[in-house]
């Protein structure tokens, strides 16, 4: 994972925000990540193009702030059969929950007080091992 420095630099704060094709798919923007679906270049007159695409990132662990630039790369999705169930399960949890009256919702999140977590996080985390 390279660090960007330089003129680069400067790209990569601007790479932040909405650059390239953002509202069409296979271009996104997470966080302070952008996805893309094609290498973008900057052109400078004389010199060599810089390449813009990738992910890039901000790193401030070692007390000073750090630009890195990160290959473009597209997450598995494998949809397999215990995948497919959890997520039906979680689906029917969620709507489960929906389904409660606030004085249940209420019984969940006193009981969540002294957990590091809401109401809703408890129901689930009880639904889902149930």
């Amino acid at each position: 994972m390279p660090e960007v420095s330089g003129i680069e630099k400067l790209f990569s704060l601007w790479a932040k925000k909405r650059l390239g094709k953002f509202p069409l798919l296979g271009t996104f923007q997470l966080g302070f990540s952008l996805l893309g679906d094609e290498d973008m270049y900057f052109e400078r007159p004389g010199k060599d193009p810089i390449l813009l695409s990738g992910i890039y990132r901000t790193d401030n662990v070692t007390g000073k702030t750090k630009n890195y630039r990160e290959p473009y790369y597209i997450t598995r999705n494998p949809r397999t059969a215990l995948q497919q169930a959890n997520r039906a399960k979680y689906a029917a949890a969620v709507a489960a929950w929906k389904a409660l009256t606030p004085e249940e919702k209420m019984v969940y999140n006193e009981r969540a007080k002294g957990l590091v977590m809401s109401g809703y996080n408890l129901f689930i985390r009880e639904f889902m091992l149930s």
